[in-house]
């Protein structure tokens, strides 16, 4: 433990739920349409005072919400030209957040400046919004969605139930007969008011449509492209109060025909307004590591001492100068320790080293979920460490516990990689461990052994052709101001 920086549990509240460990996977998992059908028991994404409190506004977000919501009023920021914006992130990349960000915002929610860029005025939203969000999995050409108080066979019901009794009244007709309805009838369903439709996951619907063994619902495959056609010229006409967020596959190449064509849809329609966000898609994942982590301190903390933050990224600054002088070689950043010791606070309490290990190098297995998965092992990782306190100043690979029995199923079982851990219980987790005999034998029990293992077990769980940690990987993911390289090495060659 480092002598010059305070503990974790004394500069840091981390929220209830997390620090009592009474959460669940469900918890991380944002659905939209639960938050549309049934908010009030899903607190945490369907009540905006809650969503929004514990949501950071990346880029993307901002980007997202000034777009739509400068465009229903009429103000001169960027992406409101944009009639149809096709929002698409990469899977547990934080889409769904935006497009319930959205949601909340056209029923009314104000959620602040901070959520929209600089230029956007809050005053000038209109008062009365029309919005309707409906998720392609959530569909049922067959047996029908029930959607305030309606049963909707189509997409277009859907959209018509949700936007109230006289849009229903509108579509009803084109619903029973799922044929989709024109232009003047889509206009006269939206009524005047300005409206956003949110369609999301629009290539799993036109899928699950294709592939059907009924004949009747193959057929709504064929219209729908005929049905976007007409939405998405509507938005586009001079002086619509319309504005259509669409998303596609969350993995294209599971829906890589259906995503095409709904795309090449796009561009015929509204051209260059098939979307700025579409264009600059990488702009929209939360992937760099300040942006992941300011998600993560936001989400999982209370509050965090920003003094603290500070003395922590002056206390790694100085070390990674030392290292760096002695002629050690760092990744990620670390050997510009000027740059990275700004970075270090900016990540505080978390270490930049674990969040571009869990971002870039854990996130390469599809069911770790990147953000989602992030949140998960280190809410578990804050429960176990506030529940068993050990001096932490800093969460780095090396500080993820895996004597806790939840923090290892997140990296074992949660991840199809149920192999791993006997071997992670037999050498690095626990008293009788491996690594813990080293750590006895020749570091008086402190624990440089088993937070180098750590560290090399995580690299090891890669799904990369560079699978397993360097010197330079473990020295970043253990070493703490206090520590020095020599004993890093020692341990892993004992």
């Amino acid at each position: 433990m480092s002598q010059s920086l305070k503990p974790l549990i004394e500069t840091c509240v981390p929220r209830d739920d997390v620090r009592s460990g009474n959460f669940a996977a469900v918890d991380f998992a944002a659905r939209l349409e639960q938050v549309v059908t049934d908010p009030g028991s899903y607190a945490d994404y369907g009540l905006p005072e809650r969503f929004f409190s514990l949501t950071y506004p990346t880029n993307g977000m901002k980007r997202l919400l000034t777009g739509v919501f400068g465009r229903l009023s009429g103000q001169d920021v960027a992406g409101a030209e944009n009639p149809v914006l096709r929002f698409q992130t990469s899977f547990g990349g934080g889409k769904t957040h935006g497009l319930i960000a959205a949601y909340h915002v056209a029923r009314g929610y104000r959620p602040g400046p901070e959520f929209f860029d600089a230029l956007f005025d809050e005053e000038l939203l209109p008062a009365d919004m029309g919005v309707s969000a409906v998720v392609g999995e959530q569909l049922d050409p067959v047996n029908g969605v029930e959607l305030s108080g309606e049963v909707a066979y189509t997409l277009w019901g859907a959209i018509g139930a949700q936007l109230g009794p006289d849009a229903w009244a509108v579509v009803a007709e084109s619903d029973a007969a799922r044929t989709p309805p024109g232009t003047g009838t889509i206009k006269k369903m939206l009524g005047g008011r300005p409206t956003v439709i949110i369609v999301d996951e629009v290539a799993h619907y036109l899928r699950t449509l294709a592939t059907s063994g009924s004949e009747d619902v193959r057929s709504l495959a064929r219209a729908l492209p005929a049905f976007f056609k007409s939405l998405f010229e509507v938005a586009a006409e001079k002086g619509s109060g319309l504005v259509v967020v669409i998303t596609l596959a969350t993995e294209k190449d599971a829906y890589g025909a259906e995503t095409d064509q709904v795309a090449t849809l796009l561009e015929s329609t509204v051209g260059e307004a098939s979307s700025v966000l579409a264009r600059q898609e990488a702009v929209l994942v939360p992937a760099s590591d300040h942006e992941i982590a300011a998600i993560l301190r936001r989400r999982l903390f209370e509050s965090i001492d920003d003094a603290a933050a500070s003395e922590a990224g002056a206390a790694y600054q100085a070390l990674y100068e030392h290292l760096v002088a002695s002629g050690e070689s760092l990744p990620a950043g670390a050997g510009q320790p000027a740059t990275y010791g700004a970075t270090v606070a900016a990540a505080y309490p978390f270490h930049p080293e674990l969040v571009r290990v869990l971002d870039s190098r854990i996130a390469t297995i599809p069911t770790f979920q990147r953000a989602r998965g992030a949140l998960r092992l280190l809410a578990a990782t804050i429960g176990f460490l506030w529940a068993e306190p050990i001096g932490t100043v800093m969460i780095n690979v090396a500080d993820l516990p895996l004597t806790s029995d939840k923090v290892l199923y997140e990296l074992t079982e949660r991840l199809g990689k149920e192999r791993f851990r006997q071997p992670a219980e037999v050498d690095i987790a626990g008293p009788r461990a491996h690594a813990a005999e080293i750590d006895n034998a020749r570091f008086a029990s402190k624990p440089f052994a088993a937070r180098a293992a750590t560290c090399v077990f995580l690299h090891s769980l890669e799904q990369v052709s560079t699978v397993g940690a360097g010197r330079g990987d473990y020295l970043l993911g253990s070493l703490r101001p206090d520590d020095t390289p020599e004993v890093y090495d020692e341990a892993l060659n004992s």
